[in-house]
């Protein structure tokens, strides 16, 4: 029983993995995001459908879809926030504070702050905030904040040569002074994980 107490783990994991693809599929057959997201159901439910998830408000501009993936990357736990009006922020606030957790990461943006001098509003013309359109203001200001400084580069030769303190190949090569990573998606593993 001891030698098999390993295995009988991986398989629990594998299970529960399983029931998460399938909870997973029959989201995206109902037109919803897959995963667990009671913080945003919540508020959707509580606001008459009022909130969205920033995920959803970004789109990428023609002609640079190829940089789909390193926006996903990046954005990473920030595609699941949650963005409500300034007057609809205090309730959405408490239902924050009173919902638990699901499996997803969830984040409520405060639209003041989103909106305040004290975020970057400057854009680099390179920048990977260019390769993107934001109908939403407070998500545009977001945006801007998180993505206005990383600039896109073709090559990690090139991602060496940029100045810029912050640097993104399409396929996720990232440069953050003075560290390379290749970024991955949250939640993914190491190769032979469950």
């Amino acid at each position: 029983d001891f030698l098999l107490a390993p295995v009988r783990a991986r398989l629990e994991d594998a299970e529960k993995r399983m029931r998460q693809l399938a909870a997973d599929l029959d989201s995206l057959g109902q037109a919803r995001m897959p995963g667990s997201f009671p913080v945003f159901e919540a508020v959707r439910d509580r606001l008459n459908g009022r909130g969205e998830q920033l995920g959803r408000l970004v789109e990428v501009r023609p002609g640079a879809e190829r940089w789909w993936p390193a926006l996903e990357l990046l954005l990473d736990r920030h595609r699941w926030a949650i963005i409500v009006s300034r007057r609809d922020y205090p309730e959405a606030l408490e239902i924050l504070r009173r919902t638990a957790p699901g499996r997803e990461p969830e984040g409520l943006v405060n639209p003041a702050e989103a909106l305040s001098p004290q975020l970057r509003t400057e854009v680099r013309d390179d920048s990977l905030a260019t390769k993107v359109e934001v109908a939403d203001e407070v998500v545009r200001a977001l945006v801007r904040h998180l993505l206005g400084d990383i600039v896109c580069v073709e090559t990690a030769e090139e991602l060496e040569r940029c100045e810029a303190g912050g640097a993104i190949t399409p396929d996720g090569i990232f440069k953050q002074v003075p560290t390379r990573r290749r970024l991955r998606p949250a939640g993914r593993g190491e190769a032979g994980d469950v």
